[in-house]
């Protein structure tokens, strides 16, 4: 699949007109770019207005068979939080989708966190792209969407987010020496299952993922709920990766 989302109970196109206009500004052709800002603006109208549950808090896909919203949690409704699609204050958005994980239980009433990260779906299907596996990607888009609002209290739901899934993935690593493609909600630190295939370890997104996590909230995330690394051999090596990035930034 092109976007990396296959198997799964739900299928998805994303769109994005308005990088093809910023291409075609780059390259000196105005009308050609005015062309896909106004169509970038005409999906970003639609987003609004066919995808958006005000009562809800989160966008859903549009059934046109029958005529409704499909209201079932995945993670790719919070997309346009991540892609800025919505024409709404950042302080509303991020309140409504908020109060939306938390009645899917994705968070806790406390704000806290559920899982070892947000798993793709509630639908334990059997396909990989399903609960309860999380993959990488799909963190970032959560979690950076929710930062990118500026709003305070979303930010902390992100950084705890990202805490959450940052301990599950050296947990993994620590433990068995690998990365994997994809992780299981219910237990921190092991590979997701399902598909058609054995899971992959390496693994190029996953790294990316981590990487940009640890780039914005390295200074603070932990392995545990200690400050310090005596006698934690995971602790310090989590707190020597942060020092490796801050060296390079």
């Amino acid at each position: 699949a092109e976007t990396g989302w296959d198997f799964s109970s739900r299928w998805f196109i994303p769109k994005n007109q308005e990088q093809r206009g910023t291409w075609f500004d780059q390259m000196g052709n105005k009308s050609k770019a005015d062309k896909y800002y106004r169509i970038a603006d005409d999906f970003l109208n639609a987003i609004q207005e066919v995808m958006w549950r005000p009562d809800k808090g989160s966008w859903f896909d549009w059934d046109i068979i029958n005529n409704k919203h499909r209201e079932y949690f995945f993670v790719s409704n919070i997309v346009p939080l991540w892609t800025g699609s919505y024409n709404m204050s950042k302080k509303a958005v991020a309140s409504s989708v908020l109060g939306y994980l938390k009645d899917e239980h994705i968070i806790e009433p406390d704000y806290s966190v559920s899982f070892n990260g947000t798993p793709t779906s509630m639908y334990a299907s059997s396909q990989q792209w399903d609960f309860p596996n999380a993959w990488p990607p799909l963190q970032a888009f959560m979690i950076q969407g929710l930062d990118r609002t500026h709003q305070k209290l979303a930010q902390q739901v992100a950084y705890n987010m990202a805490e959450v899934w940052l301990r599950s993935n050296y947990k993994g690593y620590a433990e068995k020496s690998m990365m994997f493609e994809k992780y299981d909600v219910l237990a921190a630190g092991e590979t997701g299952g399902g598909g058609e295939y054995t899971p992959q370890t390496g693994f190029g997104w996953t790294n990316g993922v981590v990487f940009e996590f640890l780039n914005r909230w390295g200074d603070s995330v932990s392995y545990t709920s200690n400050s310090g690394c005596s006698g934690n051999k995971y602790m310090c090596d989590f707190n020597r990766i942060k020092q490796y990035l801050a060296f390079w930034n």
